[in-house]
């Protein structure tokens, strides 16, 4: 399961960036920027916090981390 939050993605904010919890359990969350369509933070259960650009094509999203791995 995925939370995600819209927010301004600041140096700050990616900083402070935590997984969510649901039901005592950590679970991924996606901080998705309000200023940069497409751009956000994606913070694993475990802590990982890569940078993503997401595009929705034919309502599909595809998405690429720092890593160059597409979901």
């Amino acid at each position: 399961m995925i939370t995600s939050t819209t927010l301004k993605l600041t140096e700050r904010s990616a900083a402070e960036a935590r997984p969510a919890t649901i039901n005592g359990e950590s679970h991924a969350r996606l901080y998705l920027d309000t200023q940069r369509t497409g751009f956000g933070l994606a913070v694993s259960a475990k802590g990982m916090k890569p940078f993503i650009v997401q595009r929705r094509v034919a309502d599909l999203i595809f998405r690429l981390d720092a890593c160059g791995c597409l979901d």
